[in-house]
């Protein structure tokens, strides 16, 4: 378009010998035409930069949406690790209160049973000791009963007083422990 004024402005031949004056200066050293080919490239390529900051600044703004979204679900992932290890200490916190609660409770039903077998154990054998030897109605001592068995027996089930009250105390301990480990195991210990 340029040209094409040129030619009309001056005529066509002054147009021609401008254009061949040109020509003849550009080659007439060997670096000349070298520079404006260089100039032709920078100017075409600062016609492109502006096209590629756009790009690239897109490009950028979308990577930093990414890198934004990467960060969001990595702190997402950390407080949901974070929630679930404070809902496992609590819930650890929890089983170990009802266990130990579970625990005092048998303890103490055991400790009332033991404690009441002995003290009737305590009683019978007073009331035993009372009732041998004591005096009838003539104030003298009554005859000890009869033999029941061989020497060497103990009573009619085979155990004495004392085996009686350590049988009592195993089996009151056996269900004491078989009501903790049935109430304990009862415990939800995966919360759903």
């Amino acid at each position: 378009m340029a040209a094409l004024f040129l030619l009309l402005k001056i005529g066509a031949g002054k147009a021609f010998g401008f254009i061949g004056g040109i020509f003849k200066w550009l080659f007439a050293e060997w670096y000349r035409p070298v520079m404006l080919a260089l100039a032709l490239f920078a100017g075409f390529q600062m016609l492109r930069a502006g096209n590629w900051e756009e790009k690239a600044n897109s490009e950028t703004a979308h990577a930093d949406a990414i890198q934004a979204a990467f960060d969001e679900t990595v702190e997402d992932y950390r407080q949901a690790s974070e929630a679930a290890q404070r809902a496992a200490v609590a819930n650890v916190e929890r089983v170990e209160a009802e266990q130990e609660r579970i625990t005092e409770n048998v303890t103490t039903d055991y400790r009332a049973r033991i404690a009441d077998a002995r003290a009737r154990y305590e009683r019978l054998r007073a009331q035993a000791r009372s009732n041998s030897g004591s005096p009838d109605a003539t104030g003298m001592p009554s005859a000890s009963d009869p033999a029941s068995g061989i020497d060497g027996a103990t009573e009619p089930n085979g155990l004495s007083d004392a085996e009686r009250l350590e049988a009592t105390e195993i089996a009151l301990r056996l269900e004491a422990l078989q009501d903790w480990v049935r109430q304990t195991s009862a415990v939800v210990v995966v919360p759903n």
